[in-house]
């Protein structure tokens, strides 16, 4: 299984990591695979009160045929609005 990933504070990068040790997973970021060739699961970050990062948007422009399932990550207090990039890309790809 491979992860991609994109994180702006470092909460999404120590996740990965911690499930990269644990289950052997490899991990890319996804600013370091602007294109891709293997299927994999992608975990991002929720943005300005439920928006897609543009970084994560922008891999999905070229990669999202790779991508089988999708995580989101947010602020609690943004209430219906958590993790609520999960459910965008979700959506549209």
């Amino acid at each position: 299984m491979i992860i991609y990933y994109d994180s702006k504070t470092g909460n999404v990068e120590r996740f990965v990591r911690k499930l990269s040790a644990s289950t052997g997973w490899d991990c890319v970021k996804v600013a370091d695979a602007p294109v891709v060739s293997e299927k994999g699961h992608l975990i991002t970050y929720t943005t300005k009160i439920g928006c897609v990062p543009a970084s994560t948007e922008r891999f999905l422009q070229e990669n999202h045929p790779y991508v089988l399932s999708v995580s989101s990550s947010g602020n609690r207090n943004w209430g219906p609005n958590f993790a609520l990039a999960a459910d965008k890309i979700a959506r549209q790809y």
